[in-house]
């Protein structure tokens, strides 16, 4: 990894603006430097972020285990930053992605593609 450039504030808002682009490689990409840094508590606040991204990543390559693998942690590690940090309307996330792997989790990996008709994620500022 190496050294995260700029700041962390202006990180958040492009990685969620990639995020709400559906660029979810690059939102990963983008906080990747900062979270391998980080040694206080927003590490797993990056780490979580970073996942859901990784987890949408997913759902696009339809790769079922992996979204739900993913989706999964990166919410579980996001719950005690409720109900926003660095800027994310954490709590609002975590519904998204919690309808997502609710329709993911119904349809099962043969009927994945049927997901895809949902609203897609939003990343939604503090």
């Amino acid at each position: 990894m190496n050294q995260p450039e700029g700041e962390l504030s202006e990180a958040m808002r492009r990685a969620m603006a990639q995020f709400n682009a559906g660029q979810f490689w690059e939102c990963h990409e983008t906080l990747e430097d900062f979270w391998g840094a980080e040694q206080g508590p927003l590490r797993e606040f990056l780490h979580g972020f970073i996942q859901v991204a990784a987890g949408f990543v997913h759902v696009q390559r339809l790769n079922w285990p992996g979204a739900m693998r993913l989706l999964g942690g990166g919410a579980e590690k996001l719950e005690r930053f409720r109900p926003a940090c660095l800027g994310l309307d954490v709590e609002r996330l975590l519904q998204d992605v919690s309808l997502w792997r609710r329709e993911l989790a119904r349809l099962g990996p043969a009927q994945m593609r049927e997901a895809l008709r949902l609203p897609p994620p939003r990343a939604h500022a503090a």
